[in-house]
């Protein structure tokens, strides 16, 4: 399948349903009929494996599919639910999920799979008798999508996303159970386009999409842009918390989020997605193109983010010219996407250092990586980046920085996390609220460490700070560091062995 689309103009209009009718409740039947079947073949120990939804089991899932059935099955039970969720308070999707689950917690995994096998039908036949008055109404609240919020109608809910969400379960518990999974290309291959329109009307940038397997297809949205091949269920978002999973099962991890572009030093650009409910305020994955004789890009973020970071990338360059890729360490987050970026520039080499290539890269990356010793130069024509080993700061025995030596600007990985979503680069104090992000995450290896390296990375005086999580800081970074260092120290103070 091939469709070709102009890039779509930004949406006002309330969100509606993209599909007709008769196919979006044919897809609802569909989808009950297969989780149900899904359900039947589970064995005991199914039941009780983890699953990628953090806290949930398989049961637990079941659980909350069977509530999210009975909810669409009859008016008075999802207005009993809806007050009780309401009542609970918090976040009203945290609520109703968490009471959908423990009020189904009682039931054996063989009622579970009975009741669901008689209620998702009926679902299914309420759903399609919502009357059209109904459907045109919009919902009362509006729903944050990538940090945007957006009004939808009752029907996009009722049609759209009450049968993304079996769907997607159906695939995590497939994936907790080993059990196979049933793809179709007249069904899932339709709600997987159907995802994909509506991710090209939001992210608003040219590009074509190649997704592989029974349920993919082909797309191109506007003229140019990158090409972009994955798996078509593979992208879907892994190991996430459940509310953030629930809201990823009805819109997919891409259509969540945005990537902004802004350039924070010269020919220096950050490239931000805002992903929601990681934190309080949300939390940012940033990447940093260097647009130079031969580009270089500092992170490449996680797989199901590669349309989103490449399509803005290719606003500034073409994917193809980048020369360099390069990150911190190796986690999902910081190179991730490797070799879809590898894929995409046919002329891009992996560059880190010897230790990390070592351990790691010469066998995760699918071109071999350049070593780098500590100290060394990548002369990219017209800015000149030096590898700096860190190992274990902040965390990672291969933690490198890279500092760009023409504009001052040290590339320092995860060194100043921060939550929320502030500004592209800000002068004000980043110590406080990065001490916040190490309290609630952790995520520091060694304390006294990373005091020491801050200090030594002060000497290089630099003027930018491009950090991957949060705000980037311009101004007297040496201070900045230095300041760290001594907050740090404060903060973990190292035990006197002789005490």
């Amino acid at each position: 399948m091939i469709k070709t689309h102009a890039s779509a103009d930004p949406e006002t209009r309330p969100r509606t349903s993209t599909l007709d009718r008769p196919t979006l409740m044919r897809l609802a039947a569909t989808e009950y009929d297969r989780l149900g079947a899904v359900l039947a073949g589970l064995d005991a120990q199914d039941w009780t494996r983890p699953t990628e939804c953090a806290g949930w089991d398989v049961r637990a899932m079941a659980g909350h599919v069977l509530g999210m059935a009975d909810m669409a099955a009859s008016i008075r039970e999802g207005r009993r639910q809806q007050k009780a969720a309401i009542q609970r308070g918090g976040v009203f999707i945290d609520a109703l999920t968490a009471l959908q689950v423990e009020q189904r917690a009682e039931l054996t995994p063989q009622q579970v799979t009975e009741r669901f096998q008689v209620t998702g039908p009926r679902a299914a036949r309420a759903r399609r008798r919502t009357p059209a008055l109904i459907r045109r109404r919009k919902m009362p609240m509006q729903q944050s999508v990538g940090g945007q919020l957006e009004t939808w109608t009752l029907g996009y809910l009722i049609d759209t996303i009450l049968t993304r969400d079996p769907w997607m379960h159906r695939i995590d518990i497939s994936r907790a159970t080993g059990r196979p999974l049933t793809l179709t290309g007249d069904h899932d291959g339709a709600l997987v386009g159907d995802v994909v329109t509506e991710w090209a009307a939001r992210h608003q940038a040219p590009c074509r999409l190649d997704l592989t397997g029974t349920a993919g297809g082909s797309w191109t949205f506007g003229d140019g842009g990158p090409s972009i091949e994955l798996d078509a269920i593979g992208i879907l978002p892994h190991r996430i918390p459940a509310r953030t999973r629930y809201r990823a099962a009805c819109y997919r991890s891409a259509v969540l989020m945005d990537t902004r572009i802004d350039e924070i030093a010269d020919h220096i650009y950050r490239l931000s997605t805002l992903v929601p409910d990681v934190a309080p305020g949300g939390f940012t994955f940033n990447q940093f193109l260097i647009d130079a004789d031969e580009p270089l890009l500092f992170h490449t973020g996680p797989r199901a983010m590669f349309p989103l970071v490449s399509a803005a990338v290719a606003t500034v360059l073409p994917v193809e010219s980048l020369r360099w890729i390069t990150f911190g360490h190796v986690e999902a987050d910081e190179c991730g996407s490797m070799n879809l970026w590898l894929a995409a520039a046919p002329h891009a080499t992996v560059a880190h250092g010897v230790m990390g290539n070592m351990v790691s890269l010469n066998d995760l990356a699918d071109r071999p990586p350049r070593d780098l010793l500590d100290g060394e130069l990548i002369d990219l024509g017209s800015k000149r980046l030096k590898h700096l080993d860190t190992p274990h700061v902040p965390h990672g025995w291969e933690a490198r920085v890279l500092f760009e030596e023409t504009t001052g600007t040290l590339l320092c990985g995860d060194l100043f996390s921060q939550i929320g979503d502030g500004p592209a680069a800000t002068d004000n104090d980043l110590v406080a609220p990065s001490l916040q992000a190490e309290i609630m995450f952790g995520y520091t290896a060694s304390p006294a460490r990373l005091a020491a390296t801050a200090r030594t990375l002060a000497d290089l005086a630099p003027q930018t700070l491009a950090c991957m999580h949060g705000s980037s800081f311009t101004g007297d970074g040496a201070q900045a560091l230095r300041d760290l260092a001594a907050a740090y120290d404060e903060q973990f103070p190292v035990p006197d062995p002789a005490a």
